[in-house]
């Protein structure tokens, strides 16, 4: 093998490395989301903001009505322009 095969081998690869990772960061933002663990609400957000921050990573739309929805889902519409911290009854939003 020559030097110019070996390059083109080391290209090839780089750039189906690069291919297979934007194809991984496409499937895992558009098909699976993103999964809060231990509920890391962002404090200085608003209920209804911190529902719409994943949506704006990945580019939905409509994005302010489906988060309304989701909180009218989970009992707390009417709360949407509170901070996490200071909604009552809300076990997943207490610090």
């Amino acid at each position: 093998m020559n030097n110019s095969t070996l390059l083109g081998i080391t290209t090839f690869t780089y750039l189906f490395t690069m291919v297979l990772y934007f194809y991984y960061l496409f499937f895992r933002n558009k098909k699976l989301g993103f999964v809060f663990q231990s509920y890391n609400l962002l404090p200085k957000l608003t209920a209804l903001a911190n529902v719409e921050l994943p949506m704006i990573y990945a580019g939905t739309g409509q994005r302010r009505k489906r988060a309304r929805e989701a909180l009218e889902t989970v009992g707390i519409g009417q709360r949407e322009f509170l901070n996490p911290g200071n909604i009552p009854d809300c076990h997943f939003c207490s610090h």
